[in-house]
């Protein structure tokens, strides 16, 4: 099966058809009742999509069939620890893909366009990169890989206790220096470990835990490599269970996203004032994508801006796709959701990152959305 990022990839790479395409997203999250609570919205979504297709169409055919798949799906294969759910189906092209994540998405949608809607799937792996925590104290470390809001990697490090003398005097001397020592060599050992996860899982960001004895050590040994990626420093001790490593770890990365978001925000902002290899704006955005000039497409999560102007070319696509959200299916919504999910296609197609910034209020100024270019044209 492939992994999130890689069928982002696969339905952003796919050519438009002149079939219907249905992207579903629902937060999956049990309600007040311990159950899923996602059931009615896509009941009535489903039922109220197909009557856009004439009955015995190609068109119609290749929807019921997605529908009833999707339905099937949902009832039998849902993970009960799953909190995503991203479903895409167009039967008359052979495609049917779906991912569970145990984080949520915003809300449930469902897209029915001509091509794969994957601008909420972008945002979630951005939101959640793999990260790294450690926890250690003079002979043992754990060794953390979380990833989707799931640990995916586990090990841990230990070293031999260095037993206390009876006496004093020159025998103490000479037990500190052979405990400072071997705490020196464990704390390499738990580097070495951390150094080959980051290699092996694409660590972007670390967080350190430890006594006061064996943090400074770690810092120490850190490379310019492992000691970049550090984005906090956490009180946990080693007695903690795993599921509280994963909460404390998980919160300090959702404070580093706050503070991320906003220096993204800033940095391109400026860059973009000084003509120094960044635009910002939906038009000078676009042509950008369409140069193969973008390097970082940087978006608004959620941003309403789009709908005040839409790049010609786009005009039909937003025309031809239907967007249905719990509340709000307005046409500046829809509008937005096109606009938006084009942007990061092109920016898929052409090896760009995408990087979505969560707080819409950041980029508002600047009709949320703006680009890191590879090179200018000026």
């Amino acid at each position: 099966m492939a992994s999130p990022r890689e069928l982002l990839d696969r339905l952003a790479a796919r050519d438009a058809t002149s079939y219907p395409f249905l992207s579903l997203y629902l937060d999956a999250r049990p309600g007040p009742q311990g159950r899923d609570e996602f059931d009615r919205f896509v009941r009535r979504a489903l039922k109220a999509r197909a009557h856009a297709f004439e009955v015995r169409s190609p068109d119609r055919e290749s929807y019921d069939l997605d529908a009833a798949r999707i339905e099937r799906y949902l009832e039998n294969e849902v993970r009960p620890r799953a909190n995503g759910i991203a479903l895409f189906a167009c039967a008359a092209q052979g495609v049917f893909d779906a991912t569970q994540l145990d984080v949520a998405f915003p809300s449930h949608m469902l897209v029915v366009g001509s091509v794969p809607h994957v601008l909420p799937l972008a945002c979630v792996l951005d939101e959640h990169p793999s990260h790294a925590a450690v926890v250690a104290d003079t002979h043992q470390a754990r060794l953390y890989v979380f990833s989707l809001g799931t640990s995916v990697r586990h090990e841990a490090v230990e070293s031999p206790k260095v037993p206390r003398p009876a006496m004093g005097g020159w025998s103490q001397i000479r037990y500190q220096r052979h405990a400072d020592h071997s705490h020196l060599l464990h704390a390499k050992a738990v580097v070495d470990a951390l150094d080959q996860i980051v290699r092996d899982e694409g660590v972007r960001h670390l967080a350190l835990a430890g006594d006061e004895v064996i943090l400074p050590l770690l810092q120490d040994q850190l490379p310019a490599r492992l000691r970049e990626r550090v984005i906090a420093t956490l009180h946990i001790d080693m007695r903690a269970t795993d599921h509280d490593v994963m909460h404390e770890a998980e919160r300090a990365f959702a404070d580093y996203r706050v503070r991320r978001d906003r220096q993204r925000a800033t940095t391109l902002t400026d860059r973009a004032l000084a003509r120094d290899q960044a635009v910002l704006g939906i038009e000078p955005v676009f042509e950008a994508l369409e140069r193969g000039q973008v390097h970082e497409l940087v978006i608004s999560a959620s941003g309403q801006a789009f709908a005040s102007h839409v790049p010609v070319p786009l005009v039909p696509v937003c025309q031809r796709t239907t967007v249905d959200l719990p509340v709000d299916g307005s046409p500046d919504t829809r509008v937005t959701a096109v606009v938006g999910n084009e942007l990061v296609v092109r920016a898929r197609r052409t090896g760009a990152a995408v990087t979505c910034v969560g707080d819409p209020v950041l980029l508002a100024h600047v009709g949320h959305v703006g680009a890191h270019l590879r090179f200018s044209t000026a």
